[in-house]
């Protein structure tokens, strides 16, 4: 293996594994490549254990390696920058093959995720989902030790869950500053909608996302068309003349919504 050749490391582990379970287990499978095997019919139940076993194992391992790899990168890009100047992004595209979007997405979530707080069993995406929402340095350890736990525990879902716990309190966080009509008029939308990650609710707010429509009755309709447009004082110095031409303007906000 050598650092000039990263893919051909890559195969050769994959090509390790495939050797290594061929050999431990040669009278229960039969590996045709790195990527696919044949169950024999001599195959024991406990080999069958055991080598799915070993391929759960490998694959947390190579999670743990993902997580670990994606902040030292971070830092040494982080930190680079400071050192090197604009000189330090003469790493893009040349030692570093990602996305551009992707390198700097995993600049920020090492800025943004003190070293003390990480955790190597947590996946990179679970600190990227969290990154971004701005917490304190409470809030993030409380979020990230739960996520933890939650793992720890073997809950399956364990990323979702906690997810959702940060989506409630970063929806609180903006609809807060809102008037009470405001702030009941976004819940509902981001209710109605099946209460989506608070990424999206932000979006409807600040204009960045098309807000989706929210079905309404034709009675109810003209109601708050009505509220808007009409107020007691003005109704009580109306004319037959102002009223047609109200209803007439209704009915033009009736057929616009259509």
């Amino acid at each position: 293996m050598t650092s000039e050749s990263p893919s051909a490391s890559s195969e050769q582990l994959a090509v390790y594994i495939a050797k290594d379970l061929t050999t431990r287990y040669h009278r229960s499978v039969v590996i045709t490549s790195p990527t696919s095997l044949i169950l024999t019919r001599d195959a024991t139940l406990q080999d069958y254990q055991s080598i799915l076993e070993r391929l759960s194992t490998e694959d947390t391992r190579l999670e743990y390696v993902d997580s670990m790899i994606k902040f030292l990168v971070g830092d040494l890009l982080s930190q680079g920058e400071g050192v090197f100047g604009e000189d330090y992004a003469c790493v893009f595209g040349v030692q570093l093959k990602w996305t551009l979007p992707t390198i700097h997405n995993i600049m920020r979530v090492a800025i943004q995720i003190p070293p003390d707080l990480r955790r190597i069993n947590l996946s990179h995406r679970f600190y990227c989902d969290i990154a971004g929402a701005g917490f304190d340095r409470k809030a993030l350890q409380e979020f990230i030790d739960l996520a933890d736990t939650y793992k720890r525990e073997g809950r399956y879902k364990w990323r979702k869950e906690v997810l959702r716990k940060v989506t409630e309190v970063k929806v609180r966080e903006l609809l807060y500053p809102l008037p009470e009509d405001e702030r009941e008029r976004w819940l509902a939308i981001w209710t109605e909608n099946g209460s989506p990650n608070w990424r999206k609710l932000q979006g409807w707010m600040n204009g960045t996302i098309k807000t989706p429509i929210t079905p309404c009755g034709v009675s109810d309709f003209v109601l708050r068309k009505l509220d808007q447009r009409l107020t007691e004082e003005v109704f009580s110095k109306m004319t037959y003349n102002d009223c047609r031409q109200l209803m007439a303007d209704v009915m033009v906000d009736i057929a616009k919504a259509v």
